[in-house]
Formats: C-alpha cells, structure tokens, sequence
C-alpha cells in the first residue's frame, strides 16, 4: 500500500475532522506520517500514525490577539511565513532519505503544500471551517487591517516568497479577492500556491 505525509494546522478544527480519515487510511493498509505540534501526539498515535512534531508557532499570545484586535495582514503574513518556512526546512531535512507516495495538508498550511511540490508528490488539501454567516463574514473583512507595502514587514514576506520561488520552485501569489470568497471564508489570509 502507500506511504503519505500529512501536515496539519495545528487546532481542534482542523486536526479532529482528520482523525477519521487517517484511521481509515491506516485500515486500508496505508502507512500514514503526521506532522502537527507535540499538543496533539496523543490524539494522532492513536490512529496508528506515526507522529512527527514541528514547532507550536500559535502561542495563546497570538490567538488572544487574532481574537480580540484588528488583525495585521503583513503581521500575519510574515509570522505564519516564518513558520512555514521553519517547517518546510525542518522537514524536508527528516524526510530526505524516506519515500513517500503523496502528501495530504490542511489548506491553511502551505507548508504541505511546498514540501510536496519539492518532493513532487502529488497532493491532497484537506479543507475545514466553521459555520459563517454574512454579519460574521463582514466583521472578518473588515477586521483584516490595510497592507502597507512599503513596510519592512512586506519586504521580509517578499524575502521569504523570493528564498522560495529560487531554492524550492514554488511561486505565491495572492488572489482570492473579499468579495470572491464563498460563505465557507476563513478568517486568515489565504494564499494560493503555485507550481513553477
């Protein structure tokens, strides 16, 4: 059978609607990695998979944050873009010598992505979300802050996007417009991955 690396964003939403996949991937005979924070081991080893950490980059800081104040895109952008980039680097190092088959990943993890394109596997997006209403989805909109492009924070995000297009082949752009997005709406950026 096959061999898949799995990368989640590390929350109850995202890890809990993928516990039954996997247990059922394993059922089927698939040997599954799973890469989240060490918060959730427990719950992932005992689907059968193999556990693998990477770095909590969500300290309660952060999600209070999230949570109650007028959002930073570029603050935003360029924490979980270091984060990801810690993740892509730590993980392509462990995995080198080992040989997968595909790779599943939570859509606000593009981390799973990028390493799947470095490893040229081909891939699967898990996607999850809450239930949103327009009032809900217009206070998210509007929450979101104005990106200034001149600022320091941009220039590092674009630093980071460069390393990637040059040492890995993966291009980001930004283009999921407010007023494109469905109901289903997540209130962090998004941004699509592209393949080069």
């Amino acid at each position: 059978m096959g061999k898949v690396l799995f990368f989640n964003f590390p929350g109850e939403g995202h890890i809990n609607p993928t516990i039954p996949l996997v247990e059922e991937l394993i059922k089927q005979g698939e040997e599954v990695v799973y890469y989240c924070v060490e918060e959730y081991k427990i719950k992932i080893e005992k689907t059968g998979a193999l556990f693998r950490p990477y770095e909590n980059f969500l300290t309660p800081s952060h999600i209070t944050k999230r949570v109650n104040e007028k959002i930073d895109p570029l603050e935003m952008l360029l924490y979980m873009g270091k984060a990801m980039d810690a993740t892509v680097e730590k993980v392509l190092k462990e995995v080198r010598d080992e040989e997968y088959d595909y790779v599943i990943y939570d859509n606000n993890f593009a981390a799973g992505w990028i390493i799947a394109d470095v490893l040229n596997l081909p891939k699967i997006s898990s996607y999850t979300t809450f239930a949103i209403n327009q009032e809900i989805f217009s206070t998210l909109i509007q929450n979101r802050g104005e990106m200034d492009k001149n600022s320091q924070k941009y220039q590092e995000i674009e630093e980071i996007k460069t390393k990637w297009k040059d040492k890995y082949g993966v291009l980001l752009t930004n283009k999921k417009k407010p007023h494109d997005m469905p109901r289903r709406y997540h209130p962090c950026i998004h941004l699509e991955v592209l393949s080069t």
